[in-house]
């Protein structure tokens, strides 16, 4: 497979943003992030800054903002233009941190962003979807298909208290990585636009929910690395984790082909029907009244890393793809049947 540079070469300007531009907000936060005299922590502050008030998933906005749950990983020009041993050097020295950081409890997602004008203005093709996958190499270190699922492993690891002084408890989860560009902005994939150029994100859901609930009961009085929340809005419970992802859902934005995932409505016949049963069902919001709660749709796969559906110069959705059946039980369903919510939800036992 070509070297990142050599890919970043094959990038041609898209003719549809130098006539359309770009939102608002991503005009500005671009500006923010390819200024070339910003270090790469300033690059990362503005980052988190654009998330915590425009990534609809709300759980990579609690990590951003309130909760500073993200680490990152800032890839520059000069990166992209070194060796691929470097760019693997950098990416796996954050990557590193990150974990030692998430085993404490301090962080639970890890942004890898690569930060390029090129990238920027670049039309979304195969050239752009073949760097995706190069870079995303260098990160998991295995080949990438497009439209398949490539996951890392976070761990927690609760630290001992006054009530558990023998606590040695340490959990796992699968983390799903996924590709957010530029060039998603004001298409039918606009969810999942970022500023500056192309990012992977990976963010689990699992870890902060147990991350929230051992905040939640940590003693102000002890010295760990788990602070309490001290009434900030956080993750805290799977059930909690089930209702934001189901908001996040329902809060996606419009874009030309409009929402590109859609709760669906259900019959209260129908609704009283599901088994298990919903584990908010006493404290249904408005919005999520009667919504399915297993299951969803989505006109791309939300945990497929490298979608080639994203890859192509598009604007409105093409009519050769297809509406995506997605479920929510990896947050809350513990039959035999579904290993996904131990690996993904509850977290696996590994001490």
């Amino acid at each position: 497979m070509a070297a990142v540079a050599k890919l970043m070469q094959n990038l041609v300007p898209d003719p549809w943003r130098d006539k359309e531009g770009f939102s608002q907000d991503i005009e500005f936060f671009n500006r923010q992030i390819l200024d070339d005299s910003k270090s790469d922590e300033e690059i990362s502050v503005s980052l988190r800054d654009w998330l915590d008030d425009n990534q609809p998933c709300l759980f990579g906005r609690l990590a951003a903002g309130k909760l500073d749950l993200l680490s990152f990983c800032i890839l520059r020009e000069q990166d992209l233009e070194h060796s691929d041993a470097h760019i693997r050097e950098k990416i796996q020295r954050f990557r590193l941190l990150w974990k030692r950081e998430a085993v404490q409890g301090q962080r639970s997602g890890f942004i890898i962003l690569a930060v390029s004008r090129r990238i920027v203005e670049a039309q979304p093709n195969d050239a752009m979807k073949e760097l995706a996958k190069r870079l995303c190499f260098l990160y998991v270190r295995e080949e990438i298909k497009e439209d398949e699922i490539y996951t890392d492993r976070l761990t927690l690891a609760p630290p001992a208290t006054a009530e558990n002084p023998h606590e040695d408890q340490c959990y796992e989860w699968r983390v799903g990585a996924n590709v957010f560009a530029a060039a998603g902005d004001r298409r039918w994939w606009h969810d999942h636009r970022i500023p500056g150029g192309m990012a992977f994100s990976m963010n689990s859901v699992g870890h902060m929910a147990r991350n929230g609930a051992l905040r939640r009961l940590a003693d102000p009085n002890t010295k760990t690395p788990l602070k309490p929340l001290k009434g900030k809005l956080g993750i805290d419970s799977l059930a909690t984790a089930l209702k934001f992802a189901m908001m996040t859902i329902n809060g996606a934005q419009d874009a030309p082909s409009g929402k590109a995932t859609l709760l669906r409505k259900l019959d209260q016949k129908t609704y009283d029907a599901l088994t298990p049963k919903c584990p908010f069902a006493s404290a249904v919001p408005p919005p999520l009244r009667l919504m399915d709660y297993k299951s969803y749709d989505g006109w791309y796969h939300t945990d497929a890393t490298v979608p080639s559906d994203y890859f192509r110069p598009d604007v409105e959705r093409p009519a050769s793809v297809e509406r995506k059946d997605l479920d929510f039980t990896y947050l809350f369903d513990d039959s035999i049947e579904n290993p996904d919510f131990e690996t993904t939800g509850l977290g696996g036992r590994i001490r």
